[in-house]
């Protein structure tokens, strides 16, 4: 859990893009930004029984020592299965007499879901090279969803 109150709105997708930024926020220096694109499947079935093929974008933002350390040590990447808890803002912003309303989706928590196989492939091949150990039993009581266990051969984004 993230220890913040209130409901979070859940996006489950595939990460399409990312974006990192150092934001100038003047005399206290740069703030770390990481936008990541989402696009889930909203695909369906219509009356008649056919599949009608729908997706949708979004983009999630992350600020701060998390969102610099998520691109440092590269823990998302496009392609990647993602479950992701957002705090959803609307804020309006009023310019030449006319107002428009835009949404913020914050990241508070996720979920790495999946991983695409060209991920397996380099990670298999890295550990090829490297020297053996020998592994380390999983910790008492520890349960833990393992994306690395199920790889999907797929090089769409979504």
């Amino acid at each position: 859990g993230t220890g913040r109150a209130g409901p979070a709105d859940i996006f489950i997708g595939r990460i399409a893009s990312l974006n990192y930024q150092e934001i100038n926020t003047g005399n206290n220096g740069v703030t770390p930004k990481l936008t990541i694109q989402i696009i889930t499947d909203d695909s369906y079935k219509d009356k008649s029984g056919t599949w009608i093929e729908k997706s949708s974008s979004f983009f999630l933002t992350d600020w701060g020592p998390r969102a610099q350390k998520i691109t440092q040590n590269g823990t998302l990447e496009v392609g990647f299965g993602l479950y992701a808890e957002v705090k959803m803002t609307t804020n309006a912003v009023t310019k030449n007499g006319q107002t428009n309303y835009y949404t913020d989706l914050s990241l508070q928590d996720f979920e790495i879901t999946s991983r695409p196989k060209a991920w397996h492939d380099r990670r298999n091949n890295s550990m090829a090279n490297a020297p053996q150990q020998l592994a380390q039993p999983p910790q008492q009581g520890y349960l833990a969803l393992n994306p690395d266990d199920q790889p999907y051969d797929d090089d769409i984004p979504f």
